[in-house]
């Protein structure tokens, strides 16, 4: 390393840096790839799950619209309004 003058240990660090993120880039895509495939898995196997949400969301809108079978009676009373003020 001591007969190699500076511009060649420039370089050579350069090209280093430049095999290390070359490097750190093809395990990036590789894993990235692995990603996408799981994704494509997941949403393939929770998508009946979305069916059943559904189902209960609608047959918790049927429950809030249907009437009440019996009375009942109102435990607290309305506050008074008050009067409006006269405009001067």
């Amino acid at each position: 390393m001591k007969t190699l003058t500076i511009g060649q240990r420039v370089a050579a660090g350069f090209a280093a840096v430049i095999a290390i993120v070359a490097l750190v880039g093809v395990v990036a895509v590789w894993k990235m790839n692995g990603v996408s495939g799981q994704s494509k898995i997941l949403a393939h196997a929770t998508v009946p799950a979305g069916g059943l949400v559904a189902d209960a969301s609608q047959s918790a809108a049927t429950m809030q619209r249907a009437k009440p079978t019996t009375k009942r009676k109102r435990t607290w009373k309305r506050p008074a309004r008050p009067s409006p003020k006269p405009s001067t």
